[in-house]
């Protein structure tokens, strides 16, 4: 089976987020998590991913992730495959791209909020394709159409990360958050981003 790097690299990420929300300090973790963050993101000659898949291994040869890693880029069993959602935001590293900073709620999730960002889809067929993908409805509760919209998402998450939400499991988004979607707004509008368009879905 083909490797997607960017999965492997979700896997590392996944692992340092764990060790954050423990309290734990782990250098070498992140290292790791940003060396796959390069191969997945970087668009990478084979030369050079596999450059830093020996880079990883050097770090931590029996590291199960760093090995699947490394063998695949030496079988060149694998692809780059970065979900559509996301795909934008690497091409162009989220800068100079407008778009939406939006908040869903969802009554499957009482008292949390979802924060997101997103340049090629409007927020309602986001939620469409959210609710479509996790099997549970959600609503877009607000919206504003502004310049760097991954920039202003990046700066609001290490305002709120405090209060993510930290139980959720594969098969759902990670992205919630403990926080009343009306507090999340005022965050947003606070931070005091040009704003081109804004949309209320209350």
């Amino acid at each position: 089976m083909t490797v997607n790097l960017w999965k492997m690299y979700k896997k590392f990420y996944q692992r340092s987020y764990r060790d954050h929300m423990k309290g734990k300090s782990n250098p070498l973790s992140e290292e790791m998590t940003a060396i796959a963050h390069e191969i997945a993101t970087k668009n990478l000659t084979k030369e050079e991913i596999l450059s830093r898949a020996r880079n990883l291994y050097e770090l931590d040869p029996t590291d199960v992730f760093v090995k699947e890693l490394l063998g695949a880029v030496k079988a060149n069993n694998y692809e780059i495959d970065i979900p559509y959602e996301k795909r934008h935001k690497y091409q162009s590293d989220g800068k100079n791209l407008s778009g939406y900073i939006y908040i869903f709620t969802s009554s499957a999730k009482p008292n949390q909020s979802k924060l997101g960002a997103t340049s090629l889809m409007d927020p309602l067929t986001r939620a469409r394709k959210y609710t479509s993908k996790y099997g549970y409805t959600v609503n877009v509760f607000f919206s504003k159409y502004v310049t760097e919209p991954f920039e202003l998402e990046s700066e609001i998450q290490k305002i709120i990360c405090s209060k993510k939400v930290s139980g959720n499991v594969l098969g759902d988004s990670i992205e919630w958050y403990n926080i009343e979607p009306n507090e999340l707004k005022n965050i947003i509008e606070d931070k005091g981003i040009p704003m081109i368009l804004e949309n209320f879905y209350g």
